[in-house]
């Protein structure tokens, strides 16, 4: 409806249809805010600084106008709710910037008592889906993450991502606007659905629930330049953004987000489960060779691989005629087969020796297991 007549529809205030609409509850007494000099110092301070980069969460060419709405609009009926949408975002910008050590006065400011501020506001902006409540969000997600509130931040996280969708984040068009204003806001809330879309992966593997902004429903077009994140020269760049994670690996994770949720389906064949870790495997060593060297994640071979390969062993050497045996047997065997088709062209000497090592442990557990079992089906023979 709003997309047709160009406005939100009110009809909820109606008692048409068997409901009664009732009117929220008054406003909460205004908050005091910092000095507006300090709010403008602390701002600069961010938006010129390296986290700005990595949580483009505040657009220059908006937050003045922002400033402009806490600040100067009278407390009238018609202005509140913008009054305290653009308090609140303040406020939340106040406790992220705590956060920043580059700036003179982020240890005078109170970061947990701004951010709870700020969350008591968006109770009363539930309904309130505009670009400034959707940087609250954000900024207040950020926060909890940063802050090791992991239950917080996934509530903020499921307002940020349905805000995300209101405002068709997850969408690209084709050309912007022609006015530069609604360029910069467009492109804006693209980088806001692009950190949303990274928390999502994060909070999904982290509590086990499937995305809330998953693949196909989602445009995953990437930034225009985004492949520059590893050329030293975007440094000097200071409105290029480089986000917190790489956008191609937060792609994968979704994939493993989804084969995790999958999991619980007890109809899920041994095979297909197999299929996706291989596929996922792939994904990864793919995304991992396209990484310039000199920034490429180092293959690293760790504890748990041979540990995990102990562990199947052992299970066949105790239970040689089970029927499970054979399956954990063919893990081994796969997962030899996946070390030997890794491609040595980009790795380094290291890798490659750590790869191999690997590989023929794995072998000669394989050998041994099929031993065991051999031996234990001819003792088997041997009683009846």
């Amino acid at each position: 409806m709003a997309s047709k007549i160009g406005q939100r529809p009110a009809l909820g205030t109606f008692r048409l249809f068997g409901s009664h609409s009732f009117a929220p509850d008054p406003f909460q007494p205004r908050a005091e805010l910092p000095q507006r000099e300090v709010v403008h110092e602390v701002l600069d301070s961010w938006l010129s600084s390296d986290w700005q980069r990595l949580y483009p969460v505040l657009e220059p060419s908006l937050v003045l106008g922002t400033i402009e709405a806490a600040y100067t609009l009278p407390p009238t009926q018609e202005t509140i709710h913008r009054q305290r949408t653009a308090e609140a975002c303040i406020l939340a910008a106040m406790a992220i910037c705590s956060l920043n050590s580059e700036c003179e006065t982020s240890e005078l400011l109170e970061g947990d008592a701004y951010a709870n501020t700020a969350h008591s506001y968006l109770a009363q902006l539930s309904d309130s889906s505009t670009l400034e409540t959707l940087e609250t969000v954000l900024m207040l997600e950020i926060y909890k993450i940063l802050s090791g509130q992991w239950e917080d931040a996934a509530t903020l996280h499921s307002s940020a991502c349905r805000i995300v969708y209101e405002l068709k984040g997850h969408c690209v068009y084709a050309s912007f606007a022609d006015q530069p204003s609604e360029q910069h806001q467009r492109k804006h809330i693209r980088d806001l659905f692009w950190l949303s879309y990274i928390f999502d992966k994060d909070t999904s593997v982290r509590f086990g629930r499937p995305p809330l902004l998953p693949s196909n429903y989602c445009d995953l077009t990437l930034p225009v330049g985004h492949g520059r994140i590893y050329d030293t020269h975007s440094l000097d760049e200071e409105t290029f953004v480089h986000f917190p994670q790489d956008l191609q690996l937060s792609q994968i994770k979704d994939r493993l987000c989804l084969f995790l949720c999958s999991l619980d389906n007890p109809n899920l064949a041994d095979s297909t489960i197999l299929f996706h870790l291989r596929q996922l495997d792939i994904d990864l060593e793919t995304w991992r060779l396209s990484i310039p060297v000199d920034f490429r994640p180092k293959l690293h071979v760790a504890f748990y691989p041979p540990i995990a390969a102990l562990a199947l062993f052992m299970n066949m050497l105790i239970h040689p005629v089970d029927k499970e045996t054979q399956m954990d047997l063919d893990i081994l065997v796969s997962s030899v087969t996946i070390f030997q088709n890794l491609s040595s062209t980009k790795m380094t000497e290291l890798d490659v020796d750590s790869v191999q090592e690997l590989s023929r442990f794995i072998s000669e557990l394989v050998h041994l297991g099929r031993s065991a079992i051999q031996k234990a089906k001819q003792e088997r023979q041997a009683t009846e």
